[in-house]
């Protein structure tokens, strides 16, 4: 399974469960918003883009209010 390394260094797999696509219906089959295909979770298509929460994985939070 292929990788990617988001902008805080933090190694993320290349799958449905971690692309922008994916969208999870009510009986809790997942579809891909781009293929409108339901797909597995380990699935992987040429369109994958990560999350938006998986691109900030590993930022270190700064609270200035302490």
């Amino acid at each position: 399974m292929q990788a990617a390394i988001n902008r805080y260094g933090v190694r993320v797999r290349r799958c449905c469960a971690s692309c922008a696509h994916r969208a999870i219906l009510k009986d809790g089959s997942r579809v891909c918003q781009s293929m409108w295909l339901v797909v597995d979770q380990l699935f992987c298509c040429r369109q994958w883009r990560m999350r938006d929460g998986l691109m900030n994985a590993g930022k270190i939070y700064n609270d200035t209010n302490q």
